[in-house]
């Protein structure tokens, strides 16, 4: 009995030192007071990509406007929410056999996700609204892929471009390069990240979600976001209403459980 209850304690023990571990954990940006939702866009209409991004081109001003918000972007997908896989090339290995293509988890955004998520721009600068359609293409990446795929070098002003069987875009420019993000857990190593602006027209992953940091408790823009959503076009309606913080809590949420057990 005393070996079997020292067993588990010990067990117990190292639980708790991982646990420890990864609560203080930096996963990479700020989850306090961050809004996260979901805009399916439903009906014919909104098939266009342009039509999407023309949405979005009125409902981030609109949400800007509700007292207490403080920035507002879309994004494909959030932390913390899996790895997001495309291949890609790069004007240092512009054809790489096919089963050593280089990837990264694939981001749409607009200017102000950084600012909205807390993630320091390392070197270079972020989105602007002049990177439209039209305008030369341009991409972020996160520290993770310029020391994977440039190092010892400088990745500003590199090229790269995504290159899939069924997609193939054109060649972007590196302008910006940004602190690293935990995507596939706060107990996974850092893992490449690709931003491109939603109003160059994306071909893929177009961006359903939204983040909007708040000055105080996020939940409480539901309502004005809901209405300012319904303002432009009735037949649309957001789901999917959480918060960033909830989002790193369940991240925790198994281990949460095992310490339970344990205790």
């Amino acid at each position: 009995e005393f070996a079997l209850a020292l067993m588990l304690l010990v067990g117990a023990g190292l639980l708790v030192r991982t646990f420890v571990a990864l609560a203080n954990v930096n996963p990479g940006f700020d989850p306090k007071n961050v809004l996260v939702f979901n805009l399916p866009f439903t009906g014919p209409h909104y098939e266009a990509q342009s039509a999407r991004a023309a949405f979005y081109d009125r409902l981030l001003p609109e949400i800007r406007t509700i007292p207490g918000v403080e920035a507002a972007s879309v994004v494909t997908s959030i932390p913390l929410a899996g790895y997001n896989e495309w291949g890609f090339i790069t004007d240092r290995n512009p054809a790489p056999p096919p089963n050593q293509m280089p990837d990264a988890s694939y981001q749409v955004i607009s200017p102000d996700y950084f600012r909205v998520m807390g993630i320091p721009v390392v070197e270079g600068r972020a989105f602007t609204a002049a990177d439209r359609h039209g305008s030369a293409p341009v991409a972020i990446i996160s520290s993770a892929l310029a020391r994977t795929y440039w190092p010892g070098q400088d990745a500003l002003g590199k090229h790269l471009k995504i290159d899939q069987a069924s997609d193939k875009g054109p060649w972007r420019t590196v302008v910006g390069i940004v602190g690293d993000v935990h995507r596939a857990g706060l107990g996974r190593a850092f893992l490449p990240e690709l931003y491109v602006p939603y109003t160059q027209y994306p071909w893929v992953n177009n961006p359903r979600m939204i983040v909007v940091r708040s000055a105080s408790n996020p939940l409480a823009l539901t309502g004005p976001i809901r209405r300012a959503v319904a303002g432009i076009d009735p037949d649309q309606a957001i789901s999917g209403v959480t918060t960033m913080r909830s989002t790193v809590e369940s991240s925790l949420s198994g281990r949460n459980f095992n310490m339970a057990l344990l205790s």
